[in-house]
C-alpha cells in the first residue's frame, strides 16, 4: 500500500512539474554627491537612499555601503556585485542604479566617476573612471532574464563645459540581451538637478512609478517616467531607454516567477529576399546620420527584412523613410508626445478643445490630464475618464495616437498594441509600425518621384510648408549616409 502511494505521488510530481522558485532579487544602488574636483550633487545620495527603500519594499536585497564612493570603493562595489550576480545564476533579477557624475570619452565609452577623481581631461576620466559597460559581461555570464541598469548620471561635469570638443552626457550603449537600460536623458545631452530641487526630476518620477505601478511591465513604467519627466522639465529633459528584455519582456516588479512572464513580442521575420542595396548599408555612416543613435541603427540593420517587406528597398525610398523618421523624432531623440504645455500653449494648440483660460490653467503641467482631455472620444478612444488619451498617447517613430490606430497597426504587424501600448516604443516594433504606415499610405510613390512634400502629405495627412526645409535638410543628410545621388 505504501509503495503504491509513493508511486502515485511520484506520478503527480512528474505531471505537475516542480514549481520554479521566485527569482532572487539583488540591487546595487550608488549615490555619489560629495565630489572633490567637480560640482557637488546635493541630491544624489538622498535620491539613492529613497530608491533603496523603495526597492527593499519590492523584495530586493540591497548591497550596503554604496554612497560617496572613491575609486577604490567604487571598483569594489561593482566587482562584488558582479560576483554575486554570476554566483546567483539564471534565476535572479538584478537592478543597478547610479546617481552621480558620469562621462563619455571620445570613443563613446561611458564611465561612472568616483568622488575623488579630477575629471579635468579625458585621460583622467579613462584612467580613474569605472566603465559602465563592464557590467554587461557579468550579466551575460549569469545568463539571467532580467537586468535593469538605471543611470541618473547625465549632468555637466567638465569645468569648460562649453567646449564643443568635449562629448556631452552619456553615449548610447546599444541593445544588450536581457538588459533594460534607462538613461535620465537622451544620449549626448546633459541634465542639471537645478537650484532648490530636493530630488532629480528623473529619480523622483522613477520612485513614484515604482511605488504605484509595480504590477505593470517594466517597459510601461519607464515609458510613463519618460513622458512625465519631459513634461515636468518643460521638454528640456527627455529620458531614454533601450529594452533588451527578450525572454521576459513583460516582467513586472510584482511578478512571482520568471517562467510566468511572457517574452517581448517582436515582429516576425519576413520570408523575403533582401535587396543587395539593403545588404550594403554602412553602419558607421548611419550612426553619424542619427547623431549617435546606436540602438536605432543596429535595429535597422538587424531587421532589414522589415524594410524589404514594406518595399523600402531602394536608396531613395530608404532615404525618404529615415529622413522622415529623423524629422518626426527631432533627430532620433524622442519617441514620445510632448505634454509640457503651458496654459498659453494649450489654448493655442488645442483651440477647439481648450475653450477657456480657466480650463487651460487647470490642465497645465498635468500630462495625464492633458492627454485624457484633448484625446477623449477621438481616434477610437473612450471618454476622458477612461484614461485612453494617456494610455494611447503619441508614441513610436511616427507617433501613432489613439486606441483605434494602436489596434489597427498592431493587427497589421502581429503585435497586441491595444493591450500593450508601450510596445510601440520597442525599436523593432516601431520600425514595423513605420513600415506599415509607409505602405498603407503609399509613400513610396512620392519617394520615387523625389517629392518630400508629397511624402509628408501622404503619411501625415497634411504638409506644413514650414516643415519642408527641415525635412529637406534631413533628406540631404540621409542621401549622403546612403551614398544616394540627389
Amino acid at each position: 500500500m505504501l509503495k503504491r502511494k509513493l508511486i502515485v505521488l511520484a506520478a503527480v510530481l512528474v505531471c505537475s512539474g516542480a514549481a520554479t522558485p521566485p527569482p532572487k532579487r539583488i540591487a546595487l544602488v550608488i549615490g555619489n554627491g560629495a565630489y572633490s574636483y567637480a560640482d557637488p550633487l546635493p541630491n544624489a545620495v538622498s535620491d539613492a537612499e529613497r530608491l533603496r527603500q523603495t526597492l527593499s519594499s519590492l523584495g530586493f536585497q540591497i548591497f550596503p555601503s554604496t554612497q560617496d564612493l572613491d575609486q577604490r570603493r567604487l571598483d569594489k562595489a561593482i566587482n562584488d556585485f558582479e560576483g554575486e550576480l554570476r554566483a546567483s545564476g539564471p534565476n535572479v533579477v538584478s537592478f543597478i542604479y547610479y546617481s552621480g557624475h558620469a562621462a563619455q570619452d571620445a570613443f563613446g565609452i561611458n564611465y561612472m566617476l568616483p568622488i575623488d577623481l579630477d575629471p579635468a581631461t579625458a585621460d583622467m576620466v579613462r584612467t580613474g573612471g569605472v566603465q559602465i559597460a563592464s557590467l554587461f559581461k557579468a550579466m551575460e555570464d549569469a545568463n539571467n532574464d532580467v537586468n535593469i541598469l538605471v543611470l541618473d548620471a547625465c549632468r555637466d561635469w567638465f569645468e569648460d563645459d562649453k567646449d564643443p570638443k568635449v562629448p556631452k552626457g552619456l553615449h548610447d550603449m546599444g541593445l544588450h540581451g536581457s538588459v533594460f537600460i534607462a538613461y535620465a536623458t537622451r544620449s549626448g545631452t546633459t541634465a542639471d538637478e537645478g537650484p532648490g530641487l530636493t530630488s532629480s526630476p528623473f529619480s523622483n518620477r522613477l520612485i513614484e512609478a515604482l511605488q504605484k505601478q509595480a504590477s505593470e511591465p517594466v517597459s510601461l513604467i519607464f515609458d510613463d517616467v519618460q513622458t512625465r519627466v519631459y513634461a515636468d522639465t518643460d521638454t528640456a529633459q527627455l529620458p531614454m531607454y533601450v529594452n533588451g528584455l527578450v525572454r521576459a519582456g513583460r516582467w513586472a516588479f510584482s511578478s512571482a516567477s520568471l517562467d510566468q512572464v511572457a517574452e517581448t513580442p517582436r515582429p516576425a521575420v519576413a520570408n523575403v529576399s533582401i535587396a543587395a542595396f539593403l545588404q550594403s548599408l554602412d553602419r558607421d555612416k548611419l550612426i553619424t546620420f542619427t547623431h549617435g543613435n546606436v540602438s536605432f541603427v543596429d535595429v535597422l540593420l538587424k531587421r532589414r527584412d522589415i524594410l524589404e517587406k514594406y518595399e523600402i528597398n531602394t536608396p531613395n525610398r530608404l532615404a525618404f523613410l529615415i529622413a522622415s523618421i529623423a524629422f518626426e523624432t527631432g533627430g532620433f531623440q524622442q519617441q514620445v508626445e510632448k505634454f509640457g504645455y503651458s496654459a498659453t500653449a494649450l489654448r493655442r494648440i488645442f483651440t477647439s478643445r481648450i475653450t477657456s483660460d480657466e480650463l487651460a490653467r487647470q490642465l497645465a503641467g498635468k500630462p495625464e490630464a492633458i492627454a485624457n482631455f484633448v484625446y477623449a472620444n477621438r481616434f477610437g478612444n473612450g471618454s476622458a475618464e477612461s484614461g485612453d488619451g494617456w494610455r494611447y498617447r503619441g508614441r513610436s517613430l511616427f507617433f501613432i495616437t489613439g486606441r483605434g490606430n494602436y489596434r489597427r497597426y498592431g493587427q497589421e504587424i502581429g503585435a497586441d498594441l491595444e493591450n500593450s501600448p508601450d510596445l510601440a516604443n520597442d525599436l523593432e516594433t516601431g520600425l514595423a509600425i513605420a513600415g506599415a504606415i509607409w505602405k498603407d499610405r503609399q509613400v513610396n510613390i512620392a519617394a520615387d518621384e523625389g517629392d518630400m512634400a508629397g511624402a509628408a502629405r501622404r503619411f501625415r495627412g497634411s504638409s506644413l510648408s514650414s516643415d519642408l526645409p527641415g525635412r529637406m535638410i534631413w533628406l540631404r543628410q540621409a542621401r549622403q549616409a546612403l551614398e544616394t545621388p540627389n
